[in-house]
């Protein structure tokens, strides 16, 4: 196989990275780059929302918000909202990165803040738009059935 098309050989979610980040060096040359959050970011900010209302959040419910937050940005702004990959595994997407951070709490709700490798050197914030439109998803998450 020639090597210009070497990339045929990886496996599946090597190639969604590849093709990620062939996306972000696109963005980056036509100077259209936005800056994507880390998914435990938008995570707690969901739990944050769940707490004040006091809504309990199990993990499949987290992972459920973060992915149509993702998949509704994506789809709206032709940019990603975050910069995890999403995987595809047997009972639907997951994000990898976020799901192992909450696997612990199984069927539970979450009762604490998410911590990342870098929360005690870097902790995102979310500027006004991001903020806003996780809001909207907040608000549909009912319409959506994201609650059941």
């Amino acid at each position: 196989m020639p090597a210009e098309f070497s990339w045929a050989r990886k496996r599946p979610e090597q190639l969604s990275l590849m093709q990620y980040n062939l996306q972000l060096e696109r963005s980056y040359a036509k100077g259209t780059y936005r800056y994507m959050y880390s998914s435990i970011t938008v995570a707690n900010y969901f739990l944050s929302k769940g707490w004040e209302e006091h809504v309990a959040i199990t993990p499949m419910k987290l992972l459920k918000l973060v992915y149509v937050a993702h998949g509704w940005y994506l789809g709206g702004t032709g940019e990603p909202l975050i910069h995890d990959p999403i995987m595809a595994w047997r009972y639907g997407p997951v994000i990898p990165s976020l799901y192992h951070e909450v696997k612990k709490y199984r069927s539970r709700g979450i009762t604490s803040k998410i911590r990342s490798a870098f929360s005690s050197v870097f902790e995102e914030r979310l500027d006004d738009d991001a903020a806003s439109f996780l809001d909207m998803i907040w608000q549909l998450r009912i319409p959506l059935q994201i609650d059941q």
